[in-house]
């Protein structure tokens, strides 16, 4: 399936918009969507071998994806070149989601999170971890906060992502956090990752 060019105007969702479903995409471009590529609210989705290029969501949050209170599986998918306000690529917020050998390049925020933004996220009950990454990379990513990642957690909760095996090659803040920026509270795990340039 292919998705270019599509927009959804004032609202979110260019190329797709998911509420209250199960979803499943393997092998899907998306390029040069606007309004995010995909919004998810309520939604249990999985995205394998997926490429999202150039997406844009403008002044909101999550260029390539935006996920509300949703559960995510992504697996050897490539982000390249998207951009939003805040997470260049990808926007959680009250959700939980893994990420397994996935390539973000050259995504850029204008103010938080390069790549991606874990907003207000929710623990899985069989899970500590709210958001699990494991293999994946990040390669010059750009933000003013949190060059790759951004982490901020819910008033008075914690938020745990868990980083492993990942690596972070060239991503550039321009005011703080070259990789990651990790705000009040949030509670990263980070294991067997390297960091170089940032």
């Amino acid at each position: 399936c292919t998705f270019i060019g599509n927009s959804s105007g004032d609202f979110f969702g260019g190329a797709l918009r998911v509420n209250y479903s199960t979803l499943g995409m393997s092998h899907c471009l998306f390029e040069r969507n606007s309004s995010n590529a995909i919004v998810s609210a309520q939604t249990i989705a999985t995205l394998s071998e997926c490429t999202f290029i150039g997406n844009s969501a403008g002044e909101d949050q999550g260029g390539a994806l935006y996920l509300g209170d949703s559960t995510l599986e992504i697996s050897r998918c490539l982000f390249e070149g998207n951009s939003a306000a805040n997470a260049g690529a990808i926007y959680f917020t009250e959700s939980n989601a893994t990420l397994s050998e996935c390539t973000f390049f050259d995504n850029v925020a204008e103010f938080s999170g390069g790549a991606i933004q874990f907003g207000f996220v929710t623990q899985d009950e069989t899970s500590p971890n709210d958001v699990i990454l494991r293999d994946c990379v990040f390669a010059r990513n750009v933000a003013y906060e949190g060059g790759a990642l951004y982490v901020v957690p819910p008033t008075d909760q914690s938020t745990s992502p868990l980083l492993e095996r990942c690596t972070f090659d060239n991503n550039i803040a321009t005011q703080s956090g070259g990789a990651i920026y990790n705000f009040d509270g949030g509670s990263p795990v980070i294991t067997d990752c390297t960091f170089t340039s940032n």
